[in-house]
């Protein structure tokens, strides 16, 4: 097997990297947002410092090309596993992503009795909290409850995806390198709309040469190649910062070990960061700017008090919620890790008899 650089030990990947891919993904999108609120107008310089926060997007996208491909490889996951599979993913990210739905409704609720500030409508309808539960605003034209969503849905819509076409994703024939790419392109090229997956499926396709190359020690060329027609693709359908967002992700997993605690802590937490970070900042830099005042002073401990509420929330959403949910999701196993416990078993009493 292609052991790469110092990535694989064994059959063991070094997620390092990836932690800290999602914990600086996670952080930059969040950074992105909160320098955008013009209450931050007397900081240039940290307005600035967050232009392309928004980048971060790209990066989550690669990492799952990658991840989801090798957590299904390192479980022995075959297609009739699929509805274990869909099982997994919900148990992992719904109770989460469920919290930061309801608390949306309830921000509005309590916006619209004025207890924070000038009464505001209640204008949420249940069709449009069902349609959250379903991931599918997008295909009804219902707007999400904090913009970062759609990318959950973009995310559920690869899940559906990749768990009917892993197998020709983890095919070693010739066919499955040109293969792969051409559909990419072809859906890629077919779909202009960014809230659906086809559009962004050459960002996936970074993190799926990757897994190629590290799992099943496909060629160097077919990496560079399928890599190549990745950025291409995306230049063509977004932009080339987009394209060198995914192009770094795919090489950090591939060529980086590299982490330290801070980045730990970020990546462990990614994803309540990601959910919980726009409504907490909205609420915390609305109300505290009324206290605080508009002074350069102000901003600057504004800033402090909104990143360090962002932070608390996520870390107690990990906690609380989402570390319970990765349990859970750990205990569904597909058929042939429920195999291997007995086949151990059959092999230590073999063993015992000899």
């Amino acid at each position: 097997m292609n052991q790469g650089p110092a990535v694989w030990t064994g059959k063991n990947f070094h997620f390092k990297t990836i932690e800290a891919l999602r914990g600086i993904a996670a952080f930059a999108v969040c950074w992105f947002h909160l320098t955008g609120y013009p209450q931050f107008g007397s900081l240039p310089a940290v307005k600035a410092s967050g232009a392309y926060g928004f980048l971060g997007v790209q990066v989550f996208f690669v990492v799952s090309g990658f991840v989801i491909p090798y957590s299904l490889y390192r479980g022995g996951y075959v297609t009739a596993d699929y509805g274990r599979f869909l099982l997994k993913r919900v148990s992992r990210l719904e109770p989460p992503y469920l919290i930061t739905v309801a608390a949306c409704v309830m921000h509005d609720y309590i916006a619209s009795l004025g207890l924070v500030g000038a009464a505001k409508p209640f204008a949420i309808t249940w069709p449009q909290v069902l349609a959250h539960l379903g991931y599918v605003n997008a295909f009804l034209g219902m707007p999400w409850f904090i913009d970062v969503f759609w990318t959950l849905a973009v995310e559920f819509q690869f899940y559906l995806v990749v768990g009917l076409a892993y197998a020709a994703i983890r095919s070693t024939r010739p066919a499955a390198a040109l293969g792969i790419p051409v559909a990419v392109a072809v859906m890629a090229l077919c779909c202009p709309w960014n809230e659906f997956l086809l559009h962004h499926t050459p960002l996936f396709l970074m993190g799926v040469a990757a897994f190629r190359h590290m799992c099943l020690d496909r060629s160097r060329m077919e990496l560079w190649l399928t890599l190549a027609a990745a950025v291409a693709l995306t230049i063509a359908v977004d932009d080339g910062p987009k394209a060198l967002a995914g192009l770094a992700a795919a090489l950090a997993i591939l060529f980086v070990q590299y982490s330290n605690r801070m980045l730990n802590f970020l990546g462990r937490i990614s994803y309540s960061l990601y959910l919980a970070h726009a409504l907490v900042a909205g609420t915390v830099v609305n109300q505290g700017s009324k206290w605080l005042g508009s002074s350069m002073a102000a901003g600057w401990l504004l800033l402090l008090l909104t990143l360090a509420a962002v932070l608390a929330v996520s870390q107690l959403m990990y906690k609380l919620v989402e570390s319970p949910a990765k349990r859970i999701a750990s205990s569904i196993r597909y058929r042939a890790q429920q195999r291997q416990p007995r086949v151990e078993a059959a092999a230590a009493a073999a063993s015992q008899r000899s």
